[in-house]
């Protein structure tokens, strides 16, 4: 099965070294203790990751064996357990809630509720997810096992099974040590810098810059999407004030550091150098999580999963996500924000997951007029377990 691959550890090289360049920069404007705090912070927020993802199979409530609409479930659960090497009682499928027999019955209740705050959003959501610390567990909301059929669903469990093979929620905390500790590093350089401009410089600067910016937004903001009370028209209108709002900031700190320029270059730098050196790791922490995505479906493939109904099972929930958070559009002016929430989005995009699978079904021999079929179809809702785009599905089966 495919495995991590050269680019991934040369991005966690590079993550390591922008951190070792903050930590640099820090101690030449102050002392080794800075070291200290930086690395307490991290190491607490770490062990409170591993603590509350270490514990999700036993708090997470189990999902049944066999659902109305989705008859198959436990079948499938066993077979790509055995594929991927574990015993079916070694993982767990659950849904994205906390059982509340278990939150009772827990003398940990503080974690429960931290866990189910995080997970709210996701609970009623069309999603699916793994975590490999701790007990291996697989996650798949309710919502998304109405909508997806069996070769669908073998599919997407498949590729959440290929994550826990290969063991990348462990990795993800590889990543997540030096970006943690290269954010903690970052803002006391920030502190450090700001105070050989003094409280007075600093906040003028502050000051003057949130100001620029407001002034400019407003004049950008010309049909007032901004004001709270504006009833947006449509997805377009939602979108154009994500692209605002992000804008806005992006201004306001852009105009602070020129504030502080004027009264200090060496502070401006350094507090730009570092910021820039944060961004890189969380960029490379962005193109880790991509490729791990694309692994996965190949993975997921070499597990059984037929290409094809992935295909349909990705459109599937594309279509339902946007019923419950506004997703960026492909048409649409070029804007830094925008770029940058495309540099450091955690998944590809549909379309391009979409396009290497259709390569992978074409390179496994299948037709390459039912291929293209997959790729253009469009689902549309209300959506159940017999869409038309099934009959090609098995029909590519039988090839």
């Amino acid at each position: 099965m495919s495995t991590y691959k050269f680019k991934d550890w040369a991005v966690f090289g590079v993550k390591s070294l922008a951190t070792a360049a903050i930590v640099s920069i820090s101690l030449t404007i102050a002392s080794p203790w800075m070291l200290i705090p930086a690395g307490i912070i991290t190491a607490a927020d770490l062990i409170a990751k591993l603590r509350k993802k270490s514990l999700s199979k036993s708090m997470l409530s189990e999902h049944e064996k066999v659902y109305t609409y989705s008859p198959k479930l436990d079948e499938i659960f066993k077979e790509l357990a055995e594929k991927t090497g574990y015993k079916v009682e070694e993982v767990g499928l659950s849904d994205f809630c906390i059982d509340r027999e278990k939150y009772k019955k827990s003398n940990r209740k503080r974690i429960f509720e931290e866990t189910q705050q995080e997970l709210s959003k996701l609970q009623h959501s069309f999603n699916a997810g793994a975590n490999s610390l701790g007990s291996p567990s697989v996650m798949i909301t309710k919502n998304l096992l109405r909508v997806l059929n069996d070769e669908e669903e073998k599919a997407v469990l498949a590729h959440e099974f290929a994550h826990i093979k290969a063991n990348d929620s462990k990795v993800a905390m590889l990543h997540h040590v030096p970006e943690i500790f290269s954010a903690t590093a970052n803002i006391m350089t920030t502190c450090l810098s700001l105070t050989t401009i003094g409280i007075t410089g600093a906040l003028s600067a502050y000051l003057g810059g949130s100001l620029f910016s407001k002034i400019i937004t407003k004049i950008q903001d010309k049909e007032g999407l901004l004001k709270n009370d504006y009833p947006l028209p449509s997805m377009e209108a939602a979108q154009q004030k994500y692209d605002l709002e992000k804008n806005s900031k992006a201004l306001t700190w852009a105009s602070i550091l020129a504030g502080l320029a004027v009264q200090n270059h060496l502070a401006a730098i350094l507090i730009a150098t570092t910021a820039s050196l944060e961004g890189l790791a969380i960029l490379t922490t962005a193109i880790f999580n991509r490729s791990k995505e694309y692994r996965a479906d190949r993975v997921a493939i070499e597990l059984g999963a037929n290409p094809l109904a992935l295909m349909t099972a990705l459109k599937k929930m594309d279509l339902y996500a946007g019923q419950n958070q506004i997703k960026p559009t492909e048409k649409r002016e070029f804007s830094l924000t925008g770029m940058w929430r495309k540099l450091t989005s955690s998944h590809p995009t549909t379309e391009k997951r979409i396009k290497r699978l259709a390569d992978i079904a074409m390179e496994r021999g299948f037709n390459k007029n039912i291929v293209a079929k997959v790729v253009d179809f469009t689902p549309t809702k209300p959506s159940s377990n017999d869409m038309p785009l099934d009959g090609f599905i098995r029909t590519a089966i039988s090839l």
